[in-house]
């Protein structure tokens, strides 16, 4: 992500989302990738998924196709619907 920012200059306002199995390792991974990106990159928002990339993926994109927005009432339902793809809160994001 860092490489890319530098290579194509990203802009100051966008939202990034790290996933992977690798942030669900140990805690000092991902305190060290976290302060890596927001120190090269200080105006970014780093963002925790809610779900596995494939499901968030899948809801997100079938959602933003159709409504270009998930609707509160269609979110609550996914959250309780498919709790079993969430991501478990990372305290790194806190």
């Amino acid at each position: 992500m860092l490489a890319f920012y530098r290579a194509f200059g990203l802009p100051a306002d966008i939202s990034v989302t790290v996933s992977g199995g690798v942030w669900k390792g140990h805690r000092a991974y991902a305190d060290a990738m976290l302060a890596a990106v927001r120190n090269q990159m200080p105006g970014f928002s780093v963002t925790e998924p809610v779900f596995e990339p494939v499901i968030g993926g899948i809801i997100r994109d079938n959602h933003l196709i159709r409504e270009n927005a998930i609707p509160e009432k269609t979110l609550i339902f996914l959250l309780s619907e498919y709790e079993a793809f969430r991501i478990k809160p990372n305290p790194a994001f806190q």
